[in-house]
């Protein structure tokens, strides 16, 4: 009698509550034409380009008596403000950096930098540019360049 009350209060529902749960998940992974229901496609996104900074108006030489003066392009319609750092590196790796906090480009890409970056440097030899732009917006960018001072 044991074992017939078992069956009764252990086994069959164990094997209803089986039954039902599968009718269930069948019910919700196909239609009622029997065809399987696929996830959601994700909606289309534009296609992401890189976002690139342009040095303009780098040249490669320069007097010692001239001064180095750039401007700074970005390409990304996404980006607004960010903050702008501007590096001459000299052949013995000392920097002379400056910073631009909260840059802001106009409608055709330019930062505009104030003052203008323009920067005297009246020792000769080959010296390294680096534009670095930083925002939390996007990735940060990074451009860079070769001049040399006569």
């Amino acid at each position: 009698m044991v074992t017939k009350n078992a069956f009764i209060i252990f086994i069959l529902p164990a094997i209803a509550s089986l039954v039902f749960g599968g009718a269930v998940m069948y019910g919700l992974a196909y239609n009622q034409d029997g065809i399987s229901i696929q996830p959601a496609p994700e909606p289309a996104r534009a296609a992401q380009t890189e976002s690139q900074l342009v040095i303009e108006g780098l040249l490669e030489e320069y007097d010692a008596s001239e001064k180095v003066e750039i401007q700074v392009l970005v390409d990304d319609p996404g980006f607004k403000c960010g903050d702008l750092y501007i590096s001459i590196v000299d052949p013995d790796e000392k920097r002379n950096q400056k910073s631009y906090r909260s840059v802001c480009a106009d409608d055709d890409g330019q930062l505009e930098i104030d003052p203008e970056f323009s920067e005297q440097v009246g020792t000769s030899g080959t010296y390294n540019l680096e534009v670095d732009l930083v925002n939390s917006n996007i990735p940060n960018l990074s451009a860079g360049g070769t001049f040399t001072v006569k």
